[in-house]
């Protein structure tokens, strides 16, 4: 348990930390709570679009090496955007008090108030929501077609401390096929859970198991933050809604991938419309890019919604098309391909051709 509270640590807060940082450089005004949640997810994404270039350009060391690596780029990125840290602490001191301000209960005369207030309600909302993934966590075991897909390629990709294209990803030693034509951002999940674990506790996978807790609490973070500021009560009776889907919590009782693309789908789908109405933010562009290529390195859908998303930003955006939109796109564009999109442009040319392949069914 410890082991997952430190791997929670490093890549969920820190390396979503310096995350946050670094888009602050690009924007116009100091980040607030809401890239706060955006860029709560980023330290897991970021790390397997590392992991990937790493085993690309650098196969075959050992895992101190690559763990050494990621942690090393981290402290590099810290230190270039260190001077936006005050942002970074006035965010984290805003969910602090809004924390405080609605489960410390007062006077008797304010008690009311306190439990009529949907803030309350929805804290009490995630409480049992986190202790019925932690459950799920400690007690079920990685079952299903998918989740075990991604997570032989993680091993494999642990074991070999590279990546290669070839027409079709056959492992002799363990007789699998990896024949998904997706992106490698969630195994790689799973390859960094091993890495840190130093061939210790070999097989537990908790880190990789609670992906689809911690997402899916994103998300129910990122809808209620948006309901909230139509009304309180709109944004507890979503959260309800939500976590009382049936397909919801069948979600977290066998995991998969489906919370940690859709976290990524949804986030490119805000900051398109905001990047729409606000090109001259340049956080919003960046952003834009980086979430895009995440969401393509998780799943391919997320490569379709990435060209939407440009074509939104080449046709109905605001400003001029030749000296603000065409700027934007390449910008996006380019934060997309560094982000994972450049997987695909390798898998089309030198590996199974993607969705170009020639299927065959016998």
């Amino acid at each position: 348990m410890g082991a997952l509270i430190c791997k929670y640590f490093l890549t969920n807060f820190l390396f979503s930390g310096v995350i946050f940082l670094f888009i602050s450089r690009f924007g116009k005004k100091q980040p607030d709570v809401e890239w706060l949640i955006y860029t709560a997810g980023l330290g897991p994404f970021f790390t397997t679009i590392l992991l990937y270039f790493l085993f690309l350009i650098l196969p075959g060391y050992n895992d101190l090496f690559y763990v050494g690596m990621v942690i090393g780029i981290y402290l590099l990125l810290l230190v270039w955007n260190i001077r936006y840290l005050p942002f970074y602490m006035a965010a984290c001191k805003r969910v602090v008090y809004g924390l405080k301000s609605g489960i410390t209960f007062g006077p008797q005369e304010t008690s009311n108030k306190k439990w009529n207030n949907p803030d309350v309600w929805f804290l009490l909302l995630l409480v049992a929501f986190g202790y019925y993934c932690f459950y799920v966590l400690m007690f079920e075991q990685l079952t299903g077609h998918d989740v075990l897909l991604y997570a032989i390629q993680g091993e494999i990709f642990y074991e070999d401390k590279s990546i290669a294209y070839a027409a079709t990803r056959f492992n002799e030693a363990r007789h699998f096929n990896f024949f998904a034509l997706h992106g490698f951002g969630f195994p790689l999940l799973s390859t960094w859970e091993r890495l840190l674990d130093f061939d210790a506790m070999a097989g537990k996978d908790l880190w990789f198991k609670s992906t689809t807790g911690y997402y899916g609490f994103l998300i129910v973070l990122l809808q209620f933050f948006w309901l909230r500021k139509v009304k309180k009560q709109l944004a507890l009776i979503g959260a309800v809604l939500l976590l009382g889907t049936f397909g919801w919590i069948v979600t977290f009782t066998v995991y998969h991938i489906d919370t940690y693309r859709i976290f990524a789908c949804s986030v490119l789908f805000i900051l398109t419309l905001k990047a729409v109405e606000n090109l001259k933010d340049q956080s919003l562009i960046v952003g834009l890019g980086m979430f895009a290529g995440f969401s393509a390195f998780a799943h391919s859908i997320g490569v379709f919604l990435a060209f939407f998303a440009f074509g939104a930003l080449l046709f109905f955006a605001k400003g001029n098309v030749i000296r603000e939109r065409l700027p934007a796109v390449v910008l996006a564009g380019f934060v997309f391909l560094v982000m994972g999109g450049l997987h695909y442009v390798f898998d089309v040319f030198f590996g199974t051709g993607w969705i170009f392949k020639e299927i065959k069914f016998y």
